[in-house]
């Protein structure tokens, strides 16, 4: 072979070698490439699904396996919402609703449209844009805010008027009394229906704001030596009316007349910090500043009911 055709050989081969290099390099350009694309790709996924865990957290949407787990507490503040608010949000699809905190109290927003699946009872009614506070004695029943405190008296008066006829008292007067001096108050008279034994009960009270207030009632019985133990609510952790109830039912004759004095804040209906917290609720709804459950708490809590019984 002569010496020019060794020199094509060669460059042929080089060639070759050439051509191979630049494929194994334009291979391993594409593979980093896609390497480089796949890990991008990678990322940005992650990057949204980092995203939307961010953003499903905040609008902490409640669906309806998660409100009938026996696991599940229900906060002891619902405000009604009207569903549209979240309507065209695909994290909110199939959701009834949602939890945030306000005034570090946690609330439950349900939509108006889930009273029948969350189970829960709504006292008087259910109503769109209305605050409601768990029932203290039922955690399945949930009383309006603008109802509590006058529904909570109500069943104080009764209570006590009906641990007077357990024990077989003669009669009994429960006087409201209230530190608060700021609110002009109307005086009113009205009845409260029927006693135990069937006797008329009247009453005269101060009311404020639609509220009683401050006032007296007086109820007569027939009166008995066979006293019974009564159910308890409102008072079962009050130790001088369980003391009153054991000397009674354990010899009738022991105590002919009791005054007791009992504190609002050893029966309230709810906390300041609860009360706060549907003031805020409500002014949402209004755009107007209103304090009128704080107001109406510490009014409560600074109260106190005398109850006088006979034997």
């Amino acid at each position: 072979m002569s010496k020019n055709e060794e020199v094509k050989v060669k460059d042929v081969k080089a060639g070759e070698a050439f051509s191979k290099f630049m494929n194994k390099a334009t291979d391993m350009s594409r593979k980093a490439a896609a390497n480089v694309q796949e890990k991008a790709k990678t990322l940005s996924e992650k990057i949204k699904s980092d995203n939307q865990d961010k953003r499903k957290k905040k609008l902490n949407p409640l669906f309806p396996e998660e409100l009938t787990s026996e696991h599940f507490h229900v906060p002891n503040i619902i405000k009604i919402v009207d569903d549209a608010v979240r309507r065209n949000e695909i994290l909110c699809e199939g959701a009834i609703g949602w939890r945030d905190m306000e005034n570090k109290t946690e609330v439950l927003y349900l939509y108006d449209e889930a009273e029948e699946l969350s189970g829960l009872q709504f006292i008087p009614s259910f109503e769109c844009n209305s605050v409601y506070c768990v029932d203290p004695f039922d955690r399945r029943r949930f009383i309006k805010a603008d109802c509590i405190f006058s529904k909570a008296q109500e069943e104080k008066l009764a209570e006590l008027e009906n641990i007077a006829y357990c024990l077989g008292a003669v009669s009994c007067s429960i006087e409201i009394q209230s530190s608060d001096k700021s609110q002009k108050a109307e005086q009113k008279s009205f009845s409260l229906g029927f006693g135990q034994n069937g006797s008329a009960v009247q009453a005269s009270m101060s009311a404020g704001q639609g509220n009683l207030s401050n006032g007296k009632t007086t109820v007569t019985f027939a009166g008995h030596d066979h006293p019974t133990v009564p159910h308890l609510k409102w008072f079962r952790h009050d130790d001088t009316i369980k003391n009153l109830i054991e000397m009674r039912c354990k010899d009738p004759a022991s105590v002919k007349s009791r005054t007791l004095y009992l504190l609002g804040a050893s029966s309230a209906s709810m906390n300041l910090q609860t009360a706060v917290t549907i003031d805020v609720l409500v002014k949402e709804v209004s755009g107007k500043q209103n304090r009128k459950m704080e107001v109406q708490s510490t009014r409560e809590q600074n109260s106190q009911l005398v109850f006088e019984v006979q034997f």
